[in-house]
């Protein structure tokens, strides 16, 4: 017992340092990136105003309307409902400000990049609708399955001054500005094209070209993926209302989670889709990967808008942590799931599949 509330106030630490560090991270990022970038990087002046005015009309509104909303609904899901609209309204008004500064001539590489983006929102927008994460009154909505089991394993989170820090500090401030993070990729390849004198501003490259097609392909895996899980849950629910017995199918419904298409390759196919979206949308802003002196340079592997993807891999990786542990607790099968499916991927599976025409092994949904 006395071992459990340790770890509950451990917990409770973490999560108030979560909550400082973002908040302080934000004020860091701005006094402080933006000038690292034009010096480190060289680069317009214009580049500099750019991120600030970026920041000022975009960023800190949807900062300011996801805080207030959290703190008068106590739902955590608010920076959720935005989240698939946040990137493209950071992506279009950084190439919007490129072109005032170039006379109203759109850059097409940035165009390219932003309708990109868009579609990836676009897709992730209705699948939350469909959800149930929108509402007509706003303020109310679907809160993330996640965040109860949170609020219970950290009952710290219940002091109404934990959860302001929390909420303004985590949710708000950091979530935003990792999204805000990602995004700047089109910030970095606006100074790569100011940059490269000999590339039209109205011009996109073959590679360009194969980038978007593989963002475009991994969209439509996650939306595969996310219509896989759907018809699972709807049809596993209809059974359980209909009383029709879970068993009588091939599908497995009596385990309670999905193990049929993409799922039995991964226990996370969309997560997995959803990271490489972002970190081949950060290959925009690379050009070259030998020379190890310049790999922080611009056009490097690791330039500045590489900040962005690590992240974002780091907070799904824990953020899937999370769903395991409560999955595993809810669902007895789940463990030899755990045990016979890859995590993200499986490549044994998919090459047997691919090119031995072999299925995967499901044997151990057999109790």
């Amino acid at each position: 017992m006395t071992k459990n509330k340790n770890d509950k106030s451990l917990y409770a630490v973490v999560i108030l340092l979560l909550g400082s560090v973002g908040g302080l991270a934000a004020i860091a990022y701005f006094l402080w990136l933006p000038n690292l970038i034009h010096e480190f990087y060289q680069a317009p002046p214009y580049i500099l105003e750019m991120l600030k005015s970026a920041a000022l009309y975009t960023y800190i509104p949807f900062v300011l309307w996801c805080f207030i909303l959290g703190e008068a609904t106590m739902n955590l899901s608010q920076v959720d409902k935005i989240w698939s609209l946040s990137p493209p309204t950071f992506c279009w008004y950084i190439t919007w400000y490129d072109a005032k500064e170039h006379d109203m001539t759109f850059n097409y590489k940035l165009v390219y990049m932003s309708c990109l983006v868009s579609i990836w929102g676009a897709r992730l927008t209705y699948q939350f609708y469909k959800k149930g994460g929108y509402s007509i009154r706003f303020w109310t909505g679907e809160e993330d399955y996640r965040w109860e089991t949170v609020r219970r394993r950290l009952p710290i989170l219940n002091n109404r001054f934990v959860f302001f820090l929390f909420d303004l500090g985590f949710i708000c401030v950091y979530q935003l500005l990792l999204l805000f993070t990602i995004s700047a990729v089109v910030m970095v390849a606006t100074i790569m094209v100011d940059k490269a004198a000999e590339l039209p501003r109205d011009s996109l490259t073959t590679i360009d070209l194969i980038k978007g097609s593989i963002m475009l392909l991994l969209i439509y895996l996650e939306t595969v993926s996310d219509s896989h899980q759907q018809v699972f849950q709807l049809e596993k629910y209809r059974r359980i209302r209909e009383k029709i017995p879970l068993e009588c199918s091939t599908n497995h419904y009596e385990s309670g989670f999905n193990t049929n298409g993409l799922f039995a390759y991964s226990r996370h196919p969309n997560f997995i889709a959803e990271q490489l979206i972002w970190v081949v949308f950060y290959l925009f802003s690379v050009t070259h990967f030998a020379d190890l002196k310049t790999c922080f340079n611009l056009g490097g592997p690791f330039n500045a808008a590489s900040i962005g993807a690590v992240l974002l891999i780091v907070l799904f990786l824990k953020s899937t942590d999370l769903t395991e542990d409560i999955s595993a607790a809810k669902y007895p099968l789940y463990v030899k799931y755990q045990r016979n499916v890859a995590r993200f991927f499986d490549v044994g599976a998919v090459f047997r599949k691919l090119f031995l025409g072999q299925n995967p092994n499901r044997d151990w949904l057999i109790k």
